[in-house]
């Protein structure tokens, strides 16, 4: 099994990151002054939900939901109603305790840590001695990633989930099973991105005859969304019309949904069909190589699999949602360390794909759509496919 090359950081890592901290904290509370707390943007979304459940109110109730962010001053209503699971808003019940501005910029420092240890805990897997020289311009680079970058200009949950799976990760490679599939299991917060996910990871513990880690897993997701019963009876019933209300969303997303609605002009009766040949023919490819190579491939390595496949084949996604990309752009990465060891080229190689998500953001303010940032997934995928096919790359197999 992979472990970490040095468990212990170096002192100029260690005060790198102190001053990250401190800056860290006066950007998060500089962001939420000049945004107003991000009472119009993302993080009101979650923060309403947890105080609306704190004080008892369904979240899933329109009425409530508006005249809410009429009360607390938000004059942006993207939906009329919650659009997460209530775990979600349970998870997140600590934010209700707070008022909006403490809540906001405590949200977005946790969100800086959270993309910072987890590029941390994914760069210590490294099979590389001098791993930590890394750090800095990592971390510099993965900041620059446009995806990263949105998720703090709007207040998403996905650095934290990013956490998650990162954490996930580091358990799996030490053999601690529980801690690993509680973490992983944390990604059915976000339903769109966790549960296919769970669902495609679960499938490869079941080729690899994982039958302990499996049942971790699927015990740990199943107890997250039915904690919510126990305060809530009927909440999944509401939640159902949640989803049949966001089936009707025709926008573009930046995956295989979004490519379908631009090939066939967004007409319903044709993207649907051509979504669900697309997204068939990427999972049928993903889950023959995770099947061939079951015994082969590293943990990690069906985790960045799995979770490229859901970018490109759930239906609801966002640019910001891409920020997952980082964790197959830092397997890349070690691959160029491990074959040319040259510090500059391996950092050049990771850095090149936050200049190619501003290349295509150009792009995107040229057609008037985003859709064509599914290149960073798709892209990242094929490159992981041929590395595992050309059996090259040892940091991908066990």
């Amino acid at each position: 099994m992979l472990v970490m090359r040095s468990p212990k950081l170096n002192p100029a890592l260690l005060a790198f990151l102190v001053f990250l901290i401190v800056l860290f904290a006066a950007l998060a509370f500089y962001l939420s002054q000049v945004n107003d707390a991000y009472r119009n943007l993302d993080f009101f979304t979650f923060w309403l939900g947890s105080r609306m459940t704190l004080h008892g109110e369904n979240v899933y109730q329109s009425e409530l939901w508006v005249a809410n962010h009429g009360l607390y001053q938000s004059t942006w209503i993207e939906n009329l109603f919650y659009v997460y699971p209530l775990s979600t808003a349970l998870f997140l019940l600590p934010l209700g305790w707070l008022e909006l501005p403490l809540a906001s910029t405590l949200w977005l420092f946790v969100g800086f840590l959270s993309i910072t240890v987890g590029v941390l805990l994914l760069l210590s897997e490294w099979h590389t001695p001098r791993w930590q020289s890394f750090f800095f311009p990592i971390i510099l680079a993965s900041f620059c990633f446009r995806p990263v970058f949105l998720n703090f200009t709007v207040g998403q949950f996905d650095a934290l989930l990013f956490l998650f799976l990162s954490l996930a990760i580091f358990f799996y490679e030490r053999g601690k099973i529980p801690q690993a599939s509680l973490f992983l299991a944390l990604l059915s917060l976000k339903p769109n991105l966790g549960l296919p996910l769970i669902a495609l990871f679960g499938l490869f513990l079941l080729f690899r005859r994982a039958w302990k880690p499996f049942a971790w897993l699927a015990g740990f997701t199943l107890g997250i969304q039915l904690i919510p019963f126990l305060i809530s009876p009927h909440w999944f019933v509401d939640y159902l019309h949640v989803l049949l209300h966001k089936s009707e969303d025709n926008n573009l997303f930046p995956n295989l949904h979004g490519l379908a609605g631009v090939i066939t002009g967004n007409d319903p009766g044709l993207t649907l069909p051509l979504w669900g040949i697309l997204s068939i023919l990427v999972i049928g490819v993903v889950l023959g190589f995770l099947f061939k190579y079951r015994s082969q491939l590293s943990i990690k390595m069906g985790i960045a699999l799995v979770t490229l496949t859901t970018l490109l084949i759930t239906p609801y996604l966002r640019a910001y949602d891409l920020l997952f990309v980082l964790l197959p752009m830092l397997m890349i990465a070690e691959v160029v360390e491990q074959k040319k060891h040259s510090f500059w080229l391996t950092n050049l190689t990771y850095f090149s794909w936050s200049l190619l998500a501003f290349g295509l953001l150009f792009l995107a303010v040229r057609l008037q759509h985003d859709i064509f940032s599914v290149g960073l997934p798709l892209l990242a995928l094929l490159l992981l496919l041929a590395l595992v096919h050309s059996k090259r790359a040892a940091a991908l197999f066990q």
